[in-house]
């Protein structure tokens, strides 16, 4: 398949159905906590959180059609309003969870008490840096084309461009974290992953990876 009608766009609003249809493709573990017409909506909600600790949202299309987007934070660009409304989205994406507005989910409070474990888990694990990767999807169907690295290198130079030294980004087992250390990325920690450890009924560890700038 040829990359000639690929471009790349700032996310907008009417985006946010086409990434959560991609984020359900891409964590069916996560996704299977509901049933399947409701996936894409259950992982809106997690789109939802990432946004107002984003500072650079971007999307890939080919052919017209949304295939990738990366959410990434610059501290350099991160306004005092950020966090409060960070934590305001917080709490209304929790209380619709919890009452069943992005599907209905088997034990809501304990599952949601293992995302925001992992997340303090993974912030405890992770050395300081002034960017990271929030989100970051490409489409089953066009992975291995180059779109990923496309994104990824874009973001970098943006926040090279603003004077970051260090990308930091989390992931975990069944995530493809050989793309990353391809490109450079050095893992700097392991974790107990509290979330995958429920999906996948195991013990599980997240990782997190650094890149210099």
């Amino acid at each position: 398949m040829s990359l000639s009608q690929l471009t790349f766009r700032p996310y907008t609003p009417a985006d946010l159905a086409a990434c959560g249809a991609l984020a359900a493709e891409a964590w069916p573990e996560f996704a299977s906590l509901v049933a399947p017409s409701e996936r894409p909506k259950f992982l809106r909600s997690y789109i939802r959180i990432c946004l107002p600790i984003s500072t650079r949202l971007e999307v890939a299309e080919l052919d017209g059609a949304l295939v990738a987007f990366l959410f990434g934070s610059v501290e350099a660009d991160f306004r005092p309003v950020g966090r409060p409304l960070a934590m305001l989205t917080y709490a209304g994406v929790g209380l619709k969870f919890l009452l069943g507005g992005y599907g209905r989910v088997a034990r809501p409070l304990e599952v949601m008490r293992m995302v925001v474990g992992t997340e303090k888990q993974a912030a405890a694990a992770s050395p300081s840096s002034d960017c990271s990767i929030e989100l970051f999807v490409v489409s089953q169907a066009h992975r291995g084309m180059g779109i990923g690295r496309q994104m990824l290198e874009r973001f970098s130079a943006h926040a090279r461009d603003r004077k970051a030294s260090t990308l930091s980004l989390f992931t975990d087992m069944t995530s493809n974290w050989g793309f990353y250390e391809h490109l450079g990325f050095h893992k700097v920690a392991d974790f107990p992953d509290a979330l995958n450890s429920y999906l996948q009924k195991r013990p599980m560890l997240g990782s997190i990876y650094l890149l210099a700038l």
